[in-house]
């Protein structure tokens, strides 16, 4: 008795399949490589409004602001990798900045700070 397959019968089945996956891969394309979210929020219905996510939201940005007012304060709070070499005075993070915003995306992310800042301007 012959248990194994021959390659002309493993190519058809194979071929069968791969239109198969194509076809199950348009219906359900999986995670999309775009922003997804970072977090649930568990609580009842009843606690749920329209207007839940925008205030949370909101209540999100404006920590954010106090916590954490520029990229550097976001870096040296999460210890991101080089936080300890960014500067410290309001005008070198300014000037900081300024020099980031102008570089292509390319040549930025050469540049120590990039990952602080990519993030923070997410």
């Amino acid at each position: 008795m012959n248990l194994s397959l021959q390659p002309t019968d493993t190519t058809a089945l194979l071929d069968q399949l791969g239109v198969a996956n194509v076809a199950f891969q348009k219906t359900y394309p999986g995670d999309r490589p775009d922003r997804q979210p970072v977090h649930t929020v568990y609580g009842g219905a009843n606690l749920f409004k329209a207007d839940t996510c925008g205030r949370m939201g909101e209540t999100a940005l404006r920590n954010l602001q106090t916590y954490a007012p520029n990229f550097v304060e976001l870096a040296r709070v999460l210890e991101l990798a080089g936080h300890e070499h960014l500067p410290t005075s309001e005008k070198d993070i300014h000037d900081l900045t300024d020099y980031l915003d102008r570089l292509p995306a390319g040549q930025r992310r050469q540049e120590p700070a990039w990952l602080a800042y990519t993030v923070y301007n997410k």
